[in-house]
């Protein structure tokens, strides 16, 4: 036993992290009958259609009858398109595959936030991200899914290494691979574009407090910019150029964002993926793949959105009320579902989901709780910041669910993880402390713990 144990000693705590991850991945992935299993919707029919001949085509129609659609980011669907022509369309080695990828994704995501911690804030914070991390639900929900959401978090947490521990206004390389980043990113997740102005400002701002006003040089940040910039540009804009000739209007990596306004927003919405929202989802709703044939995929989220429109603006009280909900539902967990999940007897999916709803509840009391004690070093983390409370804000105003939730969940885990890390060091500090004396013996020493 003492032999294992210095073995076990011996082992470098991310090495034994990132194992635990691995580990407790795969038992889950098999335990829950969830490795090889059918997913990706969307974003599998796109694939098998690339597979079988038609491009890059609508996934609500039959095969060979949908046009070009923009429904789906490329990255994800050209990665599983791969996969399907080397293993099968839609067949179990491929997905398990795929979810096996999830892994490995996570790895290198528990592996760069694991330095981030290190580097910003301490390394017993470090460990608790990574045993948090190597644990969450909402990570073991991205394993499973086949879904670009392992391969996003991975790149943005890629974005937020680079940015915080390695780039440099001065350098011309370092601006090329943060663009680079940026825009297989927006390949991935367009939503995410959304920080990347406030990443620059944050870099500028990081490099005049660092300078000094003195010595900062505005050209030089100026000249950054436009780098980065401009490698962004030359990763997206192919993909620009694609949905334009596609489409005939300009339009950024994915559209469709229209249907997804609509089913959070109207009369009978409750702001997550509940009975509202699988009502007027294409992909399940025989009536709008109807109207979607008739009216096509630019001329149908045209109208959605203004359908959502017209429904916010007659009924603001309503709208605001959802989006209450949402930020609501976004720190604990999509309720409009789980709803929906009790009502048609889906217990499997309804304990799964109150265990996300409860670890997700538990985590956002600890990650307020920690933003507050950070209070007085936040510069450290301004990117942190922005990825926690920032990127939600959309979907707020739109739609949540548990996988959205999921996309950020290790971002919040940092806060957390400081939190608990001072709460574990504080007792463990008493815990060395002389005993404190009766306060009814008068001959009893008095300690000090200075």
């Amino acid at each position: 036993m003492n032999l294992v144990t210095q073995a076990i000693n011996r082992i470098p705590f991310l090495a034994f992290a990132l194992g635990l991850l691995v580990c407790v991945e795969l038992a889950y992935l098999t335990l829950s009958g969830l490795l090889g299993s059918m997913g990706g919707l969307e974003m599998a029919d796109i694939a098998e259609r690339i597979v079988l001949g038609y491009g890059f085509s609508s996934p609500y129609l039959p095969v060979g009858e949908g046009g070009p659609t923009s429904v789906s980011p490329p990255l994800y669907v050209w990665l599983m398109s791969g996969l399907y022509s080397l293993l099968g369309v839609k067949s179990e080695w491929a997905h398990g595959l795929l979810q096996l990828l999830n892994i490995l994704f996570n790895s290198v995501t528990l592996v760069l936030l694991y330095r981030v911690c290190q580097a910003r804030l301490n390394e017993l914070t470090a460990r608790c991200f990574a045993l948090l991390f190597a644990l969450h639900p909402h990570i073991l929900l991205i394993t499973g899914s086949i879904w670009e959401t392992g391969l996003s978090l991975m790149l943005l947490s890629s974005i937020l290494w680079y940015a915080s521990l390695r780039f440099s206004l001065d350098s011309f390389h370092h601006s090329v691979i943060l663009g680079l980043l940026m825009g297989l990113t927006a390949l991935s997740n367009p939503a995410w574009t959304l920080c990347y102005p406030i990443i620059c400002l944050v870099l500028v701002w990081a490099g005049l407090k660092q300078g000094g006003q003195k010595d900062f040089r505005w050209h030089t940040s100026l000249v950054a910019l436009l780098i980065i910039f401009t490698s962004y540009l030359g990763v997206v804009a192919p993909w620009l150029v694609r949905n334009y000739q596609s489409t005939g209007q300009l339009m950024y990596v994915r559209n469709m964002a229209g249907p997804e306004m609509f089913k959070g927003n109207h009369e009978y919405a409750g702001g997550g993926h509940g009975v509202g929202f699988h009502d007027f989802w294409i992909y399940k709703s025989p009536s709008e793949q109807e109207i979607y044939r008739e009216m096509g995929e630019t001329a149908y989220d045209q109208w959605m959105k203004q359908q959502a429109m017209e429904r916010i603006q007659s009924d603001p009280g309503h709208f605001a009320k959802l989006v209450v909900t949402r930020i609501g539902m976004w720190w604990s967990g999509d309720v409009d579902v789980l709803r929906k999940w009790y009502a048609v007897g889906d217990t499997r999916k309804f304990l799964f989901g109150v265990v996300l709803t409860i670890a997700g509840t538990l985590t956002t009391v600890f990650a307020l709780w920690g933003t507050w004690m950070l209070r007085q070093q936040a510069d450290r983390l301004w990117l942190v910041w922005v990825y926690m409370y920032f990127l939600p804000i959309p979907y707020y105003l739109i739609i949540i669910g548990f996988r959205y939730q999921s996309s950020l969940m290790a971002f919040t885990l940092i806060p957390t993880a400081y939190c608990l890390a001072c709460l574990a060091e504080k007792r463990f500090t008493r815990s060395l402390l002389p005993p404190q004396p009766d306060h009814h013996d008068a001959d009893a020493p008095v300690y000090s713990t200075r």
